[in-house]
């Protein structure tokens, strides 16, 4: 459902949006702060996460003075939606990102009302029903053999009256509570990600970033989920690839992870070129965090460091699926619109898409 169509106020102290369908992307939210600012007051979003079938609301009050906008993440739909976090960012493609992280990780925690009771859907995908009459639907994804012992899923079913068999689902009479939580050993992530990232440079290694690509790459083939990467290099005005000093390339990692999430990872090629792996943004957020991406380096002091033309900066994107579905032409791609970006005085270039 676009946005643009579906703008409605009420008596109530708020702008609401009608209900979206679908997680909003960064247009979505940038019509929605204009509709903030246009009105001057707080606007608001519903929206369904198809994937895990809950609803949230966004909302956002528009900046005051030096202070940015403040976004509300809640769970559910007002006025019974429950609260979830507060940020003040003008930054909208960063409150995108952490809004679809967030819709999946809430999943864990949300409230069990907002699903189907009868439908209980594994991490694999495979949903599980309770009904009597989708018995034999339940197993569709699960092989037919039963490795132990040899009998198929069939003949148990047929085998005579079984006991009513809940495939996952906890019965509400037996009133269990969750567990004390496992012990993850919460650094754990963070000291294998060291263990991958130069700490002269602050960037992911490359092996670690073909890894990382190739994962996304495998997600993309499993669950329809996109990606993108940007490429971006500087170059003085004779065309030569410019000396880096090892303080900038430093600044420059802690200013490119500074804007983007844990699961997007930046590297530098053999070429002297830097790749940024952007996960779950398809070829319009992808361009558009070029651009957010090119003006956050260029106006930032530490760039003036490099005493040289912005120009110098020159950044390309190609995405999955919208460019092709191999991570090797992926990257490839993103390198050419990057050379066809600096070729035209542009600051930034989205690959064709196909």
């Amino acid at each position: 459902m676009s946005l643009f169509k579906s703008l409605s106020t009420g008596a109530g102290s708020a702008v609401k949006l009608m209900k979206m369908n679908s997680i909003p992307g960064t247009e979505d939210l940038r019509f929605l702060l204009t509709t903030a600012k246009d009105a001057k007051k707080c606007a608001e979003l519903p929206f369904q996460n198809p994937s895990n079938g809950m609803t949230f609301t966004i909302k956002v009050i528009p900046p005051a003075l030096q202070a940015g906008p403040k976004w509300t993440f809640e769970r559910g739909e007002s006025p019974n939606s429950v609260f979830v976090w507060v940020r003040e960012s003008p930054e909208v493609m960063m409150i995108q990102n952490k809004i679809k992280i967030d819709c999946a990780s809430q999943a864990v925690h949300g409230s069990a009302q907002e699903h189907d009771p009868m439908q209980v859907q594994s991490h694999d995908g495979i949903v599980f029903s309770q009904s009597a009459q989708n018995t034999s639907s339940t197993f569709n994804n699960i092989p037919s053999q039963n490795p132990g012992s040899g009998v198929g899923f069939d003949a148990l079913q047929n085998s005579g009256p079984q006991p009513k068999q809940y495939s996952g689902w906890m019965p509400e009479q037996y009133q269990v509570k969750l567990p004390d939580a496992y012990d993850l050993q919460q650094d754990v992530a963070n000291n294998i990600l060291e263990a991958l990232t130069d700490a002269k440079t602050g960037l992911i290694k490359f092996f670690a970033f073909v890894f990382f690509l190739q994962r996304e790459v495998a997600h993309h083939e499993k669950n329809a989920t996109k990606l993108s990467i940007l490429v971006f290099d500087f170059k003085n005005q004779q065309g030569e690839p410019m000396a880096l000093p090892p303080e900038f390339v430093l600044w420059l990692s802690g200013k490119v992870n500074s804007l983007v999430t844990s699961l997007d990872v930046l590297t530098r090629l053999e070429t002297g070129e830097f790749a940024l792996l952007l996960s779950g943004t398809g070829a319009s957020d992808g361009a558009l965090s070029a651009e957010v991406l090119y003006q956050q380096i260029v106006e930032d002091e530490g760039f003036a460091k490099l005493q040289t033309d912005p120009r110098a900066l020159a950044i390309g994107c190609a995405s999955i699926p919208e460019t092709c579905k191999d991570a090797g032409v992926l990257l490839a791609a993103s390198i050419k619109a990057k050379d066809m970006a600096r070729t035209a005085g542009k600051k930034s270039l989205l690959f064709p898409s196909r």
